[in-house]
């Protein structure tokens, strides 16, 4: 009985230390959205106040505490456009679009972004 009890024990300490790192993830996982939320939503208030070189770094830094965001990805690009780095502003609308396939708005640009590099190697 005493075996049972201790084999009880031990499986109970394990699930409560799996569920305990399991609401430390969530926990984490929060703390990156509201970061993320906070700088994303900083560099467009920036971007509004004409702070754009703030702007741009706030918003790689969102990128790199959430790569899967799209829409950080599109308004990186636009500042890749007015750089004149066509390879970077490529990229970044192409992550957006590939991360949102559904954002209509995300694929207009890319498609008028490939329709301008077009156009202007015509020229």
């Amino acid at each position: 009985m005493v075996y049972f009890f201790k084999q009880f024990m031990v499986r109970a300490m394990l699930i409560a230390v799996l569920i305990t790192i399991g609401l430390q993830g969530n926990a984490q996982t929060e703390s990156r959205i509201t970061r993320y939320n906070y700088f994303f939503l900083e560099a467009i208030r920036q971007q509004e106040m004409g702070n754009l070189a703030a702007a741009f770094d706030l918003l790689n830094h969102a990128r790199d505490i959430n790569p899967k965001a799209p829409e950080v990805y599109y308004e990186i690009a636009g500042y890749y456009v007015a750089m004149q780095n066509s390879k970077a502003a490529r990229y970044n609308f192409e992550q957006a679009a590939k991360l949102a396939p559904d954002n209509s708005t995300y694929l207009e640009k890319l498609g008028q972004f490939y329709i301008s590099q077009i156009i202007t190697k015509m020229l």
